[in-house]
């Protein structure tokens, strides 16, 4: 019988959320979970799924008599190997392409009050050729693993990224990221009347939502907005004053989330980086149109299904928002609904092979 082991070693969470890979490794649980899977958690530190954590000895040895096939699967792997299975298969998932591709930002400094945002300018000025050294590093060490060892990716992007770094030659495949099992939007009782733009993760540099808050605050003084509000999930720590209709979240549920998704006139998306991109696909489920950044792995994976902008031009984002407002009905008449079950399809088929 088989039996996945899988390892949070990597994985760890803020007070409140987790994003990028903690965020994939819940996803992995919840799709074991939805297909009666074998598996148990090595090293779960986090509040999550307990009941399914190996913690002792004698839990492995009980674990180690009942199946007969043990495969280890690693959804945020930075190193190491582990040995505490006879393992047929080990599944090691990568996700670093931003250290490769953006490790910092000019504006990153100013998510970070002081003296964190004096530290992040120093490294981002100094230290960009150690953090794509750290990330070709972990890459090249996979060359001294031993055994059945599989390589996996979020994306045909990252997958190329990483192909097109020197002296890397292990095979590598893509295996996109399980979508969020539906759940029923909560109602978010808002203080305003007013349509709402959706901005997610705001308080991440790599989301860019510096560079959005001033273009959108520049087409409202200038009266090219007017009675929109722009919510932003995740607050960010800026010195400017921006415009007082920007609306902040610190923390949401996911149903409330769901609920903003389902219900905002469409979703930004300028990210400077991502492996994948999950918000955009969760969005397309309600029909919510998406403006999104048109580089690296959403190009790909949303190519046809959303509004593309260069994260990096202001003026080019103040046009796309005035578009994406003046051409709602005919982006919602495109059946975003359906290129959404077709990305759900195109991902079930790749983790059932993966399963079976």
């Amino acid at each position: 019988m088989k039996c996945f082991i899988v390892d949070f070693k990597s994985v760890s969470f803020s007070k409140f959320k987790a994003h990028g890979g903690g965020d994939f490794a819940l996803r992995i649980i919840d799709y074991f979970l939805m297909n009666n899977v074998s598996f148990f958690i090595l090293n779960n530190t986090t509040e999550y799924y307990q009941e399914y954590s190996i913690k002792n000895l004698k839990e492995q040895v009980k674990i180690s008599e009942t199946y007969s096939d043990f495969q280890y699967f690693n959804p945020l792997y930075h190193g190491g190997d582990n040995n505490d299975f006879i393992y047929s298969c080990k599944f090691l998932y990568v996700h670093g392409v931003r250290m490769l591709e953006m490790p910092y930002d000019k504006y990153s400094y100013k998510y970070y009050t002081f003296p964190n945002n004096f530290v992040n300018f120093i490294k981002n000025a100094f230290l960009n050729k150690y953090y794509k050294s750290k990330a070709t590093d972990l890459l090249n060490s996979t060359e001294k693993l031993v055994g059945n060892v599989k390589l996996l990716t979020p994306s045909e992007h990252s997958k190329y990224i990483f192909l097109s770094q020197k002296n890397f030659n292990r095979e590598i495949s893509v295996l996109p990221p399980f979508l969020n099992k539906p759940i029923h939007p909560e109602e978010l009782r808002l203080d305003f009347n007013e349509p709402f733009i959706l901005f997610l993760n705001a308080d991440r540099w790599v989301k860019n939502s510096y560079r959005f808050l001033r273009a959108y605050d520049e087409l409202i003084k200038q009266g090219k907005i007017k009675n929109i509000k722009l919510v932003m999930v995740g607050k960010p720590i800026f010195h400017e004053d921006f415009s007082d209709e920007v609306v902040y979240f610190d923390y949401l549920n996911r149903g409330n989330l769901e609920w903003l998704m389902k219900n905002a006139l469409f979703l930004a998306y300028p990210s400077l980086n991502e492996g994948f991109g999950y918000p955009p696909v969760d969005c397309l489920k309600y029909n919510t149109p998406v403006l999104c950044t048109a580089i690296s792995a959403t190009n790909i994976v949303y190519n046809g299904s959303v509004v593309f902008v260069n994260p990096f031009n202001i003026d080019e984002i103040k046009s796309r928002i005035l578009y994406m407002i003046d051409n709602l009905d005919h982006l919602k008449s495109q059946s975003l609904e359906s290129k959404y079950f077709q990305i759900e399809q195109e991902i079930n088929n790749k983790w059932m092979k993966l399963i079976s």
